[in-house]
């Protein structure tokens, strides 16, 4: 949990990178959904 709290400073201190990690966080889980559903179909 300390990791996290870490994190969560760090993307505080710099909101640029924050944009970024959470961009990067959407493009891997629609690549997890595709692959779901690409499996699933």
């Amino acid at each position: 949990m300390s990791g996290w709290s870490a994190t969560v400073t760090a993307l505080s201190a710099c909101p640029g990178l924050a944009k970024e990690v959470s961009e990067a966080l959407t493009i891997v889980l629609l690549t997890l959904l595709m692959r779901m559903l690409s499996v699933a179909a």
